[in-house]
């Protein structure tokens, strides 16, 4: 890499991430975390292909693909941007955009900042068992088993491509353990219940009664809520 290294990159998000004002009134949850994001290398969990904003002809805002081996350097900031989501894939893996340019995100990797903060509001403890909706490229998994353990923590993940592609990150950064299945995220995953604690990953206005049947009395649903 001609530029930053990865490590380097990392201890900089971390930095980033316990400076960031909306983190403020998280700073003592999100302490015990440090470890994890410190240690899990976020940037082996995204595609070799992510998308970016592209408003060069003055139109519409539309998703070009930024490939790794192109831009090597960018991309690797991208990956360690502690504001930043990054966009994994675009328009349900068929960009629908004129020349291959994606319209609509369909998944990404949420920002360094939310996933701390998120996690800080799960209150995980020792020997919890955490469902996580939304596998996504299975960052936000490989903290929480960094975290608890791998056997610990169940991911379920609708498109079984980012699935697939979670399973394979997670295994090469040694966390094999974890069990990312296939389906809808919305009926949580009854063969590994019941949970200490369930974290949803995608904006939802409803809480799935099927994550309350399947958290213990007494545990903790995070969702980032949307009112539309």
């Amino acid at each position: 890499m001609r530029g930053e290294q990865p490590g380097q990159l990392r201890r900089q998000m971390v930095d980033a991430v316990l400076a960031d004002e909306f983190v403020a009134g998280w700073r003592a949850a999100v302490a015990p975390w440090q470890p994890s994001l410190l240690a899990v290398p976020r940037h082996e969990f995204l595609p070799d292909t992510v998308w970016v904003t592209n408003h060069e002809d003055g139109g519409s805002p539309a998703y070009v693909p930024l490939d790794r081996e192109q831009g090597p350097d960018r991309w690797l900031r991208l990956a360690y941007a502690a504001d930043d989501g990054v966009v994994t894939q675009v328009d349900d893996g068929c960009p629908a955009g004129p020349g291959g340019r994606g319209s609509l995100p369909s998944s990404s990797a949420s920002g360094p900042v939310i996933v701390a903060v998120m996690l800080a509001a799960l209150d995980v403890r020792e020997g919890h068992r955490v469902l996580e909706v939304g596998t996504g490229a299975g960052y936000n998994a490989a903290l929480l088993a960094h975290r608890l353990g791998a056997g610990q923590v169940i991911s379920i993940e609708i498109d079984p491509e980012i699935a697939t592609h979670a399973r394979k990150a997670l295994s090469e950064a040694g966390f094999g353990a974890v069990t990312v299945a296939t389906g809808e995220g919305a009926l949580g995953y009854p063969p590994g219940a019941p949970y200490d604690r369930v974290i949803v990953t995608a904006a939802c206005n409803r809480v799935s009664y099927a994550w309350v049947q399947q958290t213990r009395p007494g545990g903790r649903i995070v969702v980032p809520w949307a009112d539309t």
